[in-house]
């Protein structure tokens, strides 16, 4: 293998990596609802059956892909239950978002090792997605459980007023959202990520458009704000906020 199609596989491996992180914040929308997320250079949006992916490649072309999409509740009854039906509607927008993310990676390896004639577009390959979730679970672990706790138990030991049960946990909660909000701050520093934000936010131009009743048009969904109440990260953030309320 060549030098640079390893600096091409590389660069797609890690910019799919930091996006599989945001996954849990910019996947948005419920099941009932249409909503989206952002994947790379472009957004993959879903109504209750069906999704569609549309990534722009380098030549200003567009690469779409949609499918039909079934609820879990529709083929297994026990998601119609309470808690299952949570666990279930999760697991099929992370598993959705992943596959989403899967397109868009395809995608931009196409446009960072442009195929001849006679090649294949390079794709992914299947281990190194499965090594990006393993090496992903493995960050978010050690970011969000381990990292937190660490620093807690310590300073207890300097401040014992963080031993009680209550401060203990305060104090992790607000070490797991500094530690969040530093995360998206520095990767949003990164050209590559920085658009992620930006396509997340016209992702959210595109579900107020349609929830207005508006035709959907370039046009009309420019004069929509960026902020939506369903997104994952305003719900976070409000739930956040809520919560510090209560204990002041």
């Amino acid at each position: 293998m060549k030098t640079s199609e390893i600096l091409v596989s590389l660069r797609a491996f890690f910019r799919l990596f930091f996006h599989t992180q945001m996954l849990p914040i910019l996947e948005g929308g419920e099941e009932t609802l249409v909503g989206g997320q952002a994947v790379m250079e472009g957004v993959m949006m879903r109504a209750p059956h069906s999704y569609c992916v549309a990534v722009r490649k380098a030549d200003r072309s567009m690469v779409t892909e949609e499918q039909t999409l079934s609820r879990l509740s529709e083929r297994y009854p026990i998601f119609r239950l309470p808690v299952f039906r949570g666990i279930g509607t999760l697991g099929q927008a992370m598993t959705l978002g992943y596959r989403a993310l899967r397109f868009s990676a395809n995608a931009a390896m196409a446009d960072l090792a442009p195929p001849s004639a006679e090649e294949k577009p390079k794709e992914v390959p299947a281990w190194a997605l499965s090594v990006n979730l393993l090496i992903s679970v493995a960050f978010l672990i050690f970011m969000y459980k381990f990292v937190p706790l660490y620093a807690v138990t310590k300073l207890s030991k300097v401040y014992p007023l963080l031993s009680g049960r209550i401060a203990f946990n305060a104090a992790d909660g607000l070490i797991r959202i500094a530690i969040l909000l530093i995360f998206m701050y520095v990767i949003s520093q990164f050209k590559d990520m920085r658009r992620i934000f930006e396509y997340h936010g016209a992702e959210h131009k595109v579900v107020f458009n349609f929830e207005s009743g508006q035709p959907v048009t370039v046009e009309n969904a420019q004069r929509f704000t960026t902020f939506h109440p369903r997104c994952g990260t305003s719900f976070l953030m409000r739930n956040w906020l809520a919560a510090w309320r209560c204990c002041r």
